[in-house]
């Protein structure tokens, strides 16, 4: 068998714990590259094919995870601090009642960013930043 002319950075490494791999009916598996010219060459056939399957790939997108205080839904924070406030309501920040019982007539406003949406929310301006500065800077492409 000849070289591939896909030089991998690192072996694939599947996205899933491996003590959930034997249950998990799909998955995504990261595969890195040498170079960006590699992994652009890649995404261009759009898919490939892993034991007789067709699988569609994609350009990783590195998302750490936003942690959100779970009492008063802040970013700043996590559940162990000092810093919480005291209970609030994810969807519009009220400390009168809890998210469970926000009232449907009462307008969105984020707890972070004071937008028109849930503190959970992915459109987050605050979240979107706060992801940026936790993303690592990688020289290597990844798909």
């Amino acid at each position: 068998m000849g070289k591939s002319k896909y030089e991998l950075a690192a072996p694939p490494r599947f996205m899933i714990p491996h003590e959930k791999s034997d249950r998990a009916a799909t998955g995504t598996i990261m595969i890195s590259f040498t170079s960006a010219d590699c992994a652009e060459v890649l995404l261009t056939k759009r898919f490939l094919w892993v034991h007789c399957e067709r699988c569609p790939i994609r350009r990783f997108d590195d998302r750490p995870p936003v942690h959100h205080c779970s009492t008063c839904h802040s970013t700043k924070h996590r559940d162990d601090s000092k810093k919480c406030q005291g209970p609030r309501c994810e969807h519009c920040g009220d400390t009168k009642h809890t998210s469970d019982d926000h009232p449907e007539d009462t307008a969105l406003k984020c707890i972070n960013c004071g937008g028109n949406h849930t503190t959970r929310d992915r459109v987050c301006p605050a979240r979107r930043a706060q992801n940026a500065e936790k993303k690592t800077s990688n020289s290597n492409k990844s798909v």
